[in-house]
Order: C-alpha cells, then sequence, then structure tokens
C-alpha cells in the first residue's frame, strides 16, 4: 500500500485556467486527471451539476473519460468551460421509438446543430447562451476576422444558405 501512495505523490500538480464568459478559474490539478474529475471539481467550485460542464480545449470537447495528457494540456494552458442551461442526453429513456423531427425553425438554418459532431454542441451551446454569443463576438480574434471583408466574402460566399438568401434578394 506504501508503494501505492508514493506513485500518488510522485504525480506532479499543474494549475490550469478555466475561461467561461464572465471569469476565469485558477485551479490546481494532477496532471495525469480524468476530464471527469476536471468537471467534478469545477462543478463543486461553481455549485453546478457536473452534467451541465462543457471542456473545451484547442477547439475539442473534452469527454468524461479522457485525461490531461492525452490532450498534451500542461501547467498554465487554458481550458474553456461552457455551462450548459441543461445537460445533454446521450441516449432516450427506454423509448424504441425515433423522436419525431423537429418543425422547421423561422428561417435561422439551425440544423447545423444536428448530429454529434463537437461543432453541432459548440453551435448549441452558443444557441443557448446569449452571454456565450456576445463575449465570442467582441473577442479580439472575431473582430479582426469580421473586419477583413475578403474573408467575409469567401465565408459568405461558400454557405449555401447565403447563396439561397442572395437569390431571394
Amino acid at each position: 500500500m506504501t508503494d501505492y501512495g508514493s506513485d500518488d505523490e510522485s504525480i506532479k500538480m499543474i494549475e490550469l485556467k478555466f475561461k467561461t464568459i464572465q471569469e476565469t478559474y485558477n485551479v490546481k490539478v494532477k496532471e495525469n486527471s480524468t476530464i471527469a474529475k476536471l468537471k467534478k471539481t469545477m462543478s463543486q467550485k461553481l455549485n453546478q451539476p457536473e452534467e451541465k460542464i462543457c471542456l473545451i480545449f484547442s477547439g475539442k470537447i473534452l469527454k468524461d473519460h479522457e485525461n490531461l495528457t492525452q490532450h498534451h494540456i500542461g501547467d498554465g494552458m487554458v481550458l474553456h468551460m461552457v455551462i450548459r442551461n441543461q445537460p445533454l442526453t446521450s441516449t432516450t429513456s427506454g423509448s424504441s421509438n425515433p423522436p419525431a423531427p423537429a418543425a422547421p425553425t423561422g428561417g435561422t438554418g439551425a440544423d447545423f446543430t444536428a448530429g454529434h459532431s463537437p461543432l453541432g454542441a459548440i453551435s448549441a451551446a452558443l444557441l443557448n447562451n446569449p452571454e456565450l454569443v456576445q463575449g465570442v463576438l467582441n473577442s479580439p480574434f472575431m473582430e479582426s476576422m469580421l473586419a477583413n471583408p475578403d474573408y467575409i466574402r469567401a465565408v459568405l460566399s461558400e454557405n449555401p444558405q447565403f447563396q439561397q438568401i442572395i437569390q431571394v434578394i
């Protein structure tokens, strides 16, 4: 048993920054911690259920079974944290009938959140959190991107929804 304790003591502690729209939290964790353990730590710190916490690193949504070393997350690095309004459900509650397709929403083209892609989860989080959208739009990166007319032209010309709008106009 002393061997287990000595292995545990040899694990290095690192400090990570967790950024939300409003605040940044500095937290010390073991360098081999799992994402589930990080969520539990932040859940206690923020008084939020673990299921509502979504951690993002390098544009990728981190899964509970993964650990920090898998993603090369080290001391002083920043993880982005989104607190969902409602926890995502991964399975239906015993029903074998597939859910009915959602009715189209008023011209938003909100179908881009469908599926299980990380982009879909981020898009859903953005749609449910206006403060997060405002924070993203006010970031220096977005401001510089939106100030570039060539970039905007390229994005709009490759988006089918914008092409439909242009044809209607």
